[in-house]
């Protein structure tokens, strides 16, 4: 099962693609209803859309992650890296 690796607020935390674009949320993400969501299909804006849901936030709380798909069908989202 594909999983979405978050790095937010603080914490790490593993959400299974089912849990973070359930079915009946595909309308209103913008995800064609017959096309299952992804690491290498799904857009960054619905990632962003998915995970501000999720956690129950504005949208703009994601705006400037940085989302990662993997060969393997994971994701990675994380805050953009600070330097110096």
């Amino acid at each position: 099962m594909s999983v979405v690796h978050v790095r937010y607020n603080g914490e790490s935390k593993d959400i299974e693609f089912v849990d973070l674009f359930p079915e009946e949320k595909y309308e209103a993400l913008g995800i064609p209803g017959n096309v299952p969501p992804t690491a290498a299909t799904i857009g960054t804006g619905i990632v962003r859309t998915a995970l501000a849901q999720y956690f129950d936030v504005g949208l703009g709380e994601f705006s400037d992650y940085v989302v990662e798909p993997h060969d393997n069908g994971n994701m990675t989202v994380r805050p953009k890296a600070t330097f110096g």
